[in-house]
């Protein structure tokens, strides 16, 4: 080490001592462009324009929950003022230093870090070093390893980036998975680094559970001190306690640096982000084996909605919010000391123990804006504003609107007496959104009760919740349709009993569902099941709400199941560890709510389960920041079925609430023999029955086999189709002698089908088999691609049809008009402007859907489940209609010219040219029934398969269901080859002008009109003998054209 650095923490202001530290945040950036790494990360598939809404608070549970997809959240720059605020902030609440990993790949900016420490008095350390392989500019990756030790050594003993402004720590180095050559490069520069200077190193471990032990190994072998050296971002790597435990042996530091992430869904990785509680568990765990000076903890704060400003935790949430949780949760005072006060790390000395500051200040005093929302997040009963919804009418509705785009159907309003329910404005609500509302009946918990409740007799309650369902609730004629929430404290007062037996007695007369609010304690369910089972109530008929704050351990949730109630997970979306109400308790994350429901569904409970939000506060209606009534459907549903719920276990009741003062529950799509509603939420997603592609049916990888057949099949599309194609519409578009009829109405399939051989197919391909079904080119393109194959269906389908009606009428019933030229011409504007429109719900309903499970983006045509008769009808049609029909047209029309060609009377004195004729009429007819028959085998699998999903679900959740769709799929797009070939390559006439057209082209020879009248056939030649041929060519066309069906939204 540098002798004016020994025993020294290099800050950008200068060096200080270890101990003047402080409390250290060891992982954090404070100007920062990560905008190129989310280049390729999608925005999510119902809001496809993420990235032109502006950065408000309406807009903040979206990029909340889709952070990477918001490219103006990915970069600090320009928040300089913003940041030094919060480093204010940082230091008045207790905190004194941090180290700032933003380097080479991050845009690290030396000269505004030395700023922001002069105006903030916080101890700023810069960190050097070499980011992620797909972040380096092309330097570094040419660079030797001499070269990249002698630049980190200079950043730290001299100076960096061209100033005088010295690091202090090598990190946080970037490492992928596997590790890349240059990457493993920069690691054992790294270690030559450290061994010259003596500083400690932080490494960015790869997405993968292995990559920390890897990336160890290296820096051991090239001689780095792995007892300095800090290995972050644990939290997103290695969750499981024992795989900790493993790697803490190792003996370099362990980081959990993402506090303050609260979004189960983790946007990187097939992971679910851990809440605060659980960091806080995987810390006590490792501390109590006796890790107590190998632990830090930081924000790694990059994005623009952690800041304060911007709604989000900001750099003091730790100080603030963890730093209590950790001492109610056992963590000492001198553990904590160690884990915020990291000298150790520089040289040896005894930890630092520290007091935590008190906070919140008075909440009420704080206006409603994005600034305070992090605050009013973390302590939501603490601001009085946020407590009602009264006044909000307008964002509700819009909100219940949303819910209703994006799949939602209806809600249970459960705002009962005690929290100032308003039975009036559900209806005004309900007529304005479209949504169904169910009001409940009932009374709250006993603090919230008005006196004549708790004087009423048992009878008068049960009087009062029958005349609310049966008449009309509160002076209205407006009733109710289910009985709750019912509220119970803990123990179980009086007046709640009275009300839970008035209840049973009500419940036996209606026959209606209960919904319970039970107290917050683990034996509060259990205790009213008992009470309303004494009563008479019908337990089968009976929601236990908020499970998720009352019972956590899976076996005690097996021993509530077995009493036979509805069990509601109702808190999705409330991803803040810290529960105000209960303080000593966890709020579970979204993630951990799934576990729990897999849970109780695995072990048989499969119409036991319903979920919801309860969201009864401001700060979770979207206009206000929060996830809103859609996110069990947008975000919930997905992580779902990504977590191994299958799509029939996902059969949920949907909810959230409209009018409330405390509290509110809109719970919606209860079970059909629990209330009379859909029994299904089919939604958005791909693996959907009924609303999703066939491609996306299954979410299980093809087979190398199978998409190798169909990527050669669609390589020959694009040369024979695309090549073919184009060569006859030049010959056409060339030569007036070329532009018959017949050649006129083939153009109309010679175009379509060059069309999507050029412009779609490549994206299939793309799509289909060599990224295995993820879409990169966005919504537009998709729905494009889409579009284009459902109109080249149908101009290629009923351009058939016109060409087998014209040939039967020409060959059979010579007396009957046939079309003209100009006819023919009228007759394909028609058929163009007809299939534009019948293809319009293709691009309606095409999006592109994230897959959770393996971060696939599908591009598809997708229905919501409520239209099922609808796309079936639609789908029906289009198979009655694009293959039944038409099939049974082209028989009916070919028939009688088979027969006429092979048993029409001939003259006995046939010359020889006449019967040549006569033999290759009869070749051109067996070879249109070889197409036909070649066009049943090809598509006939295609039909019946597609049928079996669609209508009966055999195939839905087949794990062969992607390798039998890639077989059938390459079965029916190779018959477009063949229809390429015979109507271009092996029509005499076609192949006549194209030697033609090569030889001008070539400059080969002047041709006058004779010579060219001298190669071509003559007119009745072309309309009449090589009619059959044409014919041939165009009844196998139509299946070319029915490919496109894969991608209709089956």
């Amino acid at each position: 080490m540098a002798a004016d650095l020994k025993g020294k923490v290099q800050t950008v202001l200068g060096p200080i001592g270890p101990t003047q530290l402080g409390r250290t945040l060891t992982h954090e950036h404070l100007m920062i462009d990560a905008s190129p790494l989310g280049a390729n990360v999608p925005c999510p598939p119902f809001l496809p324009n993420m990235n032109s809404l502006p950065f408000t608070m309406e807009n903040l549970g979206f990029i909340r929950q889709f952070p990477w997809s918001y490219k103006p959240n990915l970069t600090l720059y320009g928040e300089e003022k913003h940041v030094i605020e919060e480093l204010k902030f940082f230091k008045q609440h207790g905190g004194s230093s941090m180290v700032e990993c933003t380097i080479v790949g991050l845009e690290r900016d030396m000269n505004m870090m030395k700023r922001m420490a002069e105006e903030s008095g916080v101890n700023i350390v810069s960190g050097t070093g070499y980011y992620v392989d797909s972040a380096l500019p092309s330097e570094v990756h040419s660079a030797t390893q001499e070269q990249l030790v002698s630049t980190m050594v200079h950043d730290i003993t001299q100076g960096a980036a061209g100033t005088d402004i010295r690091c202090g720590v090598i990190g946080e180095i970037g490492t992928s998975w596997p590790v890349t050559a240059t990457e493993k490069k920069v690691l054992q520069a790294t270690a030559a680094a450290q061994t010259q200077l003596g500083c400690p190193v932080i490494i960015h471990p790869g997405r993968n559970k292995q990559a920390p032990a890897e990336v160890i190994r290296i820096l051991a072998e090239a001689g780095g001190d792995i007892s300095r050296t800090v290995m972050s971002h644990l939290d997103r790597t290695i969750c499981d306690h024992d795989d900790l435990s493993a790697f803490a042996k190792l003996g370099c530091y362990l980081e959990l640096d993402l506090f303050g992430i609260e979004v189960s869904y983790y946007q990187l990785g097939d992971f679910d982000m851990p809440s605060d509680a659980q960091r806080i568990k995987m810390i006590k765990h490792v501390l109590d084996e006796g890790y107590e000076d190998r632990v830090v903890i930081a924000h790694d704060l990059y994005t623009k909605h952690r800041l304060m400003h911007y709604g989000g935790h900001g750099y003091s949430h730790i100080l603030l919010n963890v730093v209590p949780m950790m001492l109610a949760r056992g963590i000492s005072q001198d553990q904590l000391g160690r884990t915020l006060t990291h000298e150790h790390l520089w040289i040896d000395a005894s930890p630092l123990g520290a007091s935590v500051p008190s906070f919140p200040p008075n909440m009420d005093t704080l206006p409603f804006t994005m600034e305070n929302l992090g605050f009013i997040r973390q302590f939501p009963y603490s601001h009085t504003d946020n407590l009602t919804l009264h006044g909000e009418e307008q964002h509700v509705a819009e909100e219940l609107k949303f819910f209703k785009q994006h799949g939602g159907s209806s809600v249970v309003e459960c705002t009962t007496v005690g929290i100032k329910n308003n039975i009036g404005m559900l209806k005004t609500m309900a007529e304005k959104t479209g949504v169904n509302i169910v009001a409940g009946a009932g009374y709250y918990v006993d603090s919230s009760l008005p006196p004549e409740v708790h004087s009423a007799t048992q009878e008068q309650l049960v009087s009062t919740m029958v005349h609310d369902i049966t008449q009309g609730a509160a002076g209205t004629d407006i009733r109710c349709g289910v009985i709750g929430e019912i509220g119970t404290s803990w123990p179980v007062t009086a007046t709640e009993k009275k009300v839970l037996q008035a209840t049973a007695a009500a419940q036996t007369q209606l026959g209606c569902p209960v919904i319970i609010h039970p107290g917050r304690n683990k034996q509060a369910p259990a205790e009213v099941i008992r009470i309303l089972a004494e009563a008479g109530g019908d337990i089968s008929r009976t929601v236990m709400s908020h499970l998720d704050r009352s019972i956590y351990d899976k076996g005690e949730l097996s021993e509530f199941a077995k009493l036979g109630s509805y069990m509601e997970w109702d808190l999705f979306g409330i991803e803040v560890s810290y529960y105000q109400q209960v303080t000593d308790l966890d709020m579970p994350s979204d993630a951990q709510r799934i576990q729990m429901v897999k849970h109780v569904l695995d072990n048989g409970y499969e119409d036991r389960v319903v979920i919801a939000h309860d969201i009864h506060t401001k700060h979770r209606l979207m206009h206000y920041g929060g996830h809103g009534y859609s996110h069990i459907l947008l975000n919930v549903v997905p992580m779902m079925l990504a977590r191994g719920i299958s799509q029939d276990q996902t059969i949920i009741m949907n909810g959230n609430n409209t009018d409330i003062d405390l509290q509110d529950y809109l719970y919606g799509n209860p079970y059909d023999h629990l209330y009379a509603y859909d029994d299904i939420l089919d939604y958005l997603y791909p693996s959907g029955q009924e609303e999703n592609g066939l491609d996306a049916a299954s979410n299980q990888p093809a087979s190398l086999p199978f998409r190798v057949a169909l990527g050669a099949v669609y390589i020959l599309i694009i040369v024979v189709c695309g090549v073919g194609n184009f060569v006859f519409l030049a010959i056409v578009g060339r030569y007036k002698k070329a532009r018959t009829k017949t050649n006129l109405l083939i153009a109309n399939l010679a175009l379509s089908d060059f069309v999507v051989a050029i412009l779609c197919i490549p994206f299939s391909l793309d799509y289909y088999v060599i990224n295995d079904r993820d879409w990169r080119y966005g919504r537009e393109v998709c729905t494009l691609v889409n579009y284009v194959k459902m109109v080249s269906l149908h101009v290629s389908t009923n351009a058939l049809v016109v060409i087998g009606i014209d040939r039967y009428i020409t060959i059979v019933r010579h007396r009957w008009r046939r079309l003209g030229k100009t006819s023919a011409i009228l007759v394909s504007l028609g058929v163009w402007i007809a299939s534009f429109l019948i293809a319009i719900p293709s691009a309606k309903f095409s999006m592109v859907q994230s897959g959770f499970h393996r971060n696939n983006a599908f591009c598809g045509v997708v229905w919501n489940a409520k239209h099922l008769a609808v796309y079936r009808g639609y789908y029906g049609g289009m198979l009655a209609f694009q293959f039944v029909l038409p099939v049974v047209v082209m028989a009916v029309c070919s028939l009688p010219v088979v027969w006429k060609v092979f048993h029409r009377e001939l003259p006995g004195n046939l010359t020889e040219a006449m019967r040549e004729k006569v033999q290759r009429s009869k070749r051109k007819t067996l070879r249109l029934i070889l197409i036909l028959a070649l066009f049943v085998l090809c598509w006939a699998p295609y039909y019946v398969y597609a049928a079996l999903r669609d209508f009966h679900h055999v195939l839905t959740l087949s794990a062969l269901n992607t390798n039998i769709f890639y077989a059938v799929e390459a079965a029916a797009m190779g018959n477009s080859v063949i229809n390429t070939c015979v109507y271009v390559a092996f029509n005499t006439n076609v192949t006549n002008f194209l030697r033609l057209l090569l030889k001008e082209c070539h400059g080969l020879q002047e041709r006058r009109g004779s010579d060219i009248q001298e190669m071509l056939p003559s007119d009745d030649e072309d309309d009449e003998d090589d009619d059959f041929t044409l014919l041939s060519s165009y009844v196998g066309d139509i299946n070319k054209t029915c490919i496109k069906l894969d991608l209709l939204g089956k």
